[in-house]
């Protein structure tokens, strides 16, 4: 578990693409999963349980030889948000780019399977993206404070510190 180091960003597919919906907009979460077994569940449920709800969820199963690859299944039976792709294994990029191919959100996020959210974790980052229009990607990670507490940025920090416009990127 890396939640240290937890880093996780928001995407914005296109400058000129067009939104599922201007006032919803759909991100895609994109999960890769592999002998994650133990972890899987508590994860998975920490992104159906966002207070920003409109989410859809890729489990992409690359290959894992344990009770991996049924669990996907049973989330996509339970929630219709949830879909999953089963292929060999391929690595961490492939089983990325796997999702991405299938994924029709507006905007873009992964989850490493080992890895929960915080309920509001999404609803902060939107809020963020969506107050800043000239913002391209949110990131946010946890931190460690003075005393070794693990916490994660607040609605403020996120705007201090985690906001990457195109021009940060791209013309620097």
């Amino acid at each position: 578990l890396n939640i240290g180091f937890f880093v996780n960003l928001i995407l914005k597919m296109s400058k000129n693409r067009q939104l599922n919906s201007p006032y919803n907009p759909l991100i895609s979460v994109i999960v890769p999963v592999y002998k994650v077994e133990n972890f899987l569940n508590k994860c998975v449920d920490s992104i159906l349980n966002q207070t920003y709800t409109y989410l859809e969820v890729i489990l992409v199963d690359d290959g894992s030889p344990d009770n991996c690859g049924a669990l996907c299944d049973q989330y996509s039976q339970s929630d219709s948000r949830v879909r999953v792709i089963h292929q060999d294994n391929k690595g961490l990029s492939a089983a990325r780019n796997s999702g991405m191919d299938i994924a029709t959100g507006d905007y873009i996020s992964f989850v490493d399977s080992d890895d929960y959210l915080s309920p509001c974790f999404y609803e902060y980052l939107m809020n963020a993206m969506e107050t800043h229009p000239d913002v391209r990607i949110v990131g946010c990670q946890y931190y460690r404070d003075e005393d070794g507490m693990i916490k994660p940025y607040t609605r403020y920090q996120i705007e201090k510190h985690c906001l990457y416009s195109y021009k940060t990127f791209c013309e620097d």
